[in-house]
């Protein structure tokens, strides 16, 4: 997990890729001790310039408050957790549906490794 004050500003990419997500999720990532690969349900990622927005856009339409779900447990807010790109690269298939909203790579991670032709 990433503490995001650790994530400056205008910070370019870096050797790891990014997932916001929620604590609830978090907690059930860590106790199945892996991260599921699912081509239905792929896990999103994103280089450290794109966190930011995420976790903006996040605590926007998910958490609780004035707009946010009435439903939101309390306690579960956002999290940042990363993984190094050179271990899942030829996992990931391009988001070009994120990318283009966010206008910074964005990634799924489907497990299905690419072939070089």
């Amino acid at each position: 997990m990433v503490n995001p004050r650790s994530l400056q500003a205008g910070a370019g990419p870096d050797g790891y890729l990014y997932h916001v997500t929620t604590r609830a999720a978090m907690d059930t990532i860590q106790a199945r001790g892996t991260v599921v690969f699912s081509r239905r349900a792929p896990l999103v990622l994103t280089e450290r310039p794109g966190v930011a927005a995420w976790l903006a856009d996040m605590m926007e339409h998910d958490m609780p408050g004035p707009d946010g779900p009435p439903d939101s447990a309390p306690g579960n807010g956002p999290v940042i957790f990363r993984l190094r790109r050179f271990m899942i690269d030829d996992l990931l298939e391009n988001d070009p549906d994120r990318t283009r909203q966010y206008g910074v790579p964005f990634h799924l991670l489907t497990g299905i490794a690419r072939t070089e032709q």
